[in-house]
């Protein structure tokens, strides 16, 4: 009796990687380990979405890791250096012109203690240049001095540009590594500082009334 031979498709390749599974022997547990190892390898590299949330935890993380960063740079050098530790600063914030006036001849006639004020202030952290003028600032003077001041000195109130506590809130801006930036923005975002102390804790509304 002649044998008929069926006509059967060819295996597809699902079936044909089975075939040559079926022949082949079985993973080690080592080699499993490491199918295991490059699998969560490839878990962890693949890119996965982060809400607004997560995104704003990691950017303060990420503040906070360089803030501490600094610090340990300056411990360090305190004890490599004499005359860099720490200070108490209790005259701050500034709250007149005389305030002002004395604690620049201080900076001016004292280059150590100019130096050591520059240190305490550059740990104010912020995560852009506007957010550390703004907290440098916000240390060294209280609103109602803030109100006397500008820039330039125009009309009746006081320059900061040619004064010692601006090379002291210049050096202290310039030091936070988490906004790197020049000497033009830092100046920049000083002058809106100063521009904007009257409206703040409650001065616009106030002249809205």
């Amino acid at each position: 009796m002649e044998d008929v031979m069926e006509d059967r498709p060819p295996a597809s390749p699902a079936q044909q990687r089975q075939q040559q599974q079926r022949g082949s022997p079985a993973p080690t547990p080592s080699a499993q380990a490491q199918q295991r190892q490059q699998q969560l390898q490839r878990a962890i590299a693949a890119p996965t979405p982060c809400t607004a949330v997560e995104k704003f935890l990691m950017e303060q993380v990420g503040e906070l890791q360089v803030k501490v960063d600094h610090i340990i740079r300056l411990l360090q050098s305190k004890h490599t250096h004499t005359g860099t530790e720490f200070i108490s600063l209790p005259m701050l914030p500034l709250g007149s012109v005389a305030d002002l006036d004395s604690f620049d001849a201080k900076l001016q006639a004292d280059s150590n203690f100019r130096n050591k004020v520059i240190e305490k202030l550059s740990i104010s952290g912020g995560k852009n240049i506007k957010e550390t003028v703004w907290r440098v600032c916000a240390k060294l003077f209280k609103q109602e001095l803030a109100t006397k001041l500008n820039w330039c000195g125009r009309g009746q109130k006081m320059g900061l540009k040619a004064r010692p506590i601006h090379h002291v809130i210049l050096g202290a801006v310039l030091a936070n590594p988490a906004a790197p930036s020049t000497e033009a923005e830092a100046d920049a975002a000083i002058k809106n500082w100063l521009r904007l102390s009257g409206d703040r804790n409650g001065g616009r509304q106030r002249r809205n009334l």
